[in-house]
């Protein structure tokens, strides 16, 4: 062992450590540290390490929603910069369009390749 505290063993309350925030959003920890440093995320530090509240975890849940759909860091900064909060059952207008949009393309792709099967 080499001295660090292993996920779940800091009594935080509402705030989690990587490794506990891994395993309540699905993503690996390298993730959460770029989205950090691309500034959708802005965790606050005891000591050495990030820890996490309830506003990190709801922001990195709709990321990884709206990512699956290709929609660019840039767009959902975008959307988090002019929305303030969102969460899964309250994405604005704005990015349910963007939602649509990539769907519409995705079909049109997949009706592309079965025209050349």
């Amino acid at each position: 062992m080499d001295g660090l505290p292993e996920a779940g063993e800091i009594p935080l309350g509402e705030y989690y450590l990587i490794g506990d925030l891994q395993e309540l959003v699905g993503l690996e920890p390298k993730t959460i540290r770029y989205y950090e440093h691309a500034g959708l995320i802005m965790p606050r530090r005891l000591g050495r390490y990030r820890v996490y509240d309830k506003k990190d975890t709801e922001r990195l849940k709709v990321i990884k929603f709206l990512r699956r759909f290709d929609l660019s860091l840039k767009m959902i900064r975008t959307l988090f910069k002019r929305h303030g909060t969102m969460g899964l059952n309250s994405l604005p207008e704005e990015a349910r369009e963007a939602i649509l949009l990539r769907l519409k393309e995705r079909r049109d792709e997949i009706e592309s390749l079965e025209k050349l099967l």
